[in-house]
């Protein structure tokens, strides 16, 4: 039987065995929504679950040596996730799988977030293809933030789709997607600079998605084509 491979930055993002972590839960839910627009038959998914640190980044071409994790910001941050989506896709992904590698955006304050989601997303298209694995690989990449999807979904949220995707990529602004879910008490312990959220994040994910209100979000519309353009039906 094919598997979801999940491949995220940490267990908060996709969970760990036993527990689905936020953005699982939103891939299960856009998996759920292709389902019913396709009138198949919707089973829950074999999952496995990997993060970046368990992918090992190799050069699939002119291959030198690792990129580091450590450089976190501009091209450094795009040659390794190129690297990662390659290794990733090469070495734990069947032409069977649907394999989904996330990635925040994670732009500075002065820098353009359009263009770096737009280079964060070419950068693992570009490892996916270098791995042949473009036909059963997507990329998961939310402007800014994972949790600017997960505020979008509070009850308490006003901000539109356009704002939340403009709100600021760096977690120490004080307009940051995260501080703004630790004013509202859904992540606490060192929110500033910790991913910990609550199971109020994932209570909300299960009983406030909205597919048609996601969609809205650019972000999150790019990732439901990309999946809807795989051969996902090979999950159920």
């Amino acid at each position: 039987m094919a598997s979801l491979v999940l491949c995220g930055e940490g267990p908060s993002d996709f969970g760990k065995e036993g527990e689905y972590g936020s953005l699982a839960l939103v891939v299960l839910k856009a998996l759920e929504q292709l389902a019913d627009k396709m009138q198949e038959e919707y089973k829950m998914p074999k999952i496995t679950r990997l993060y970046h640190r368990n992918v090992q980044p190799n050069r699939i071409k002119n291959a030198n040596k690792p990129i580091a994790r450590r450089m976190v910001y501009g091209s450094g941050k795009y040659s390794y996730l190129r690297d990662t989506a390659a290794s990733f896709a090469q070495n734990h992904v069947t032409s069977e799988d649907i394999g989904i590698l996330h990635s925040d955006v994670d732009f500075l304050n002065r820098e353009d977030g359009k263009k770096c989601y737009d280079n964060v997303i070419s950068a693992i298209r570009k490892g996916f293809s270098l791995a042949n694995k473009t036909n059963c690989c997507c990329a998961l990449v939310p402007m800014p933030r994972t949790e600017a999807w997960l505020l979008y979904l509070t009850p308490e949220n006003s901000l539109s789709p356009q704002e939340i995707e403009r709100l600021p990529g760096n977690d120490d602004s004080p307009h940051a997607p995260k501080m703004q879910l630790c004013q509202l008490g859904y992540v606490t312990d060192n929110c500033g600079s910790q991913r910990n959220r609550n199971k109020k994040l994932s209570y909300i994910i299960e009983n406030n998605f909205e597919h048609g209100k996601m969609m809205k979000l650019s972000s999150y519309k790019q990732f439901y084509e990309d999946l809807s353009s795989l051969n996902w039906q090979t999950l159920f």
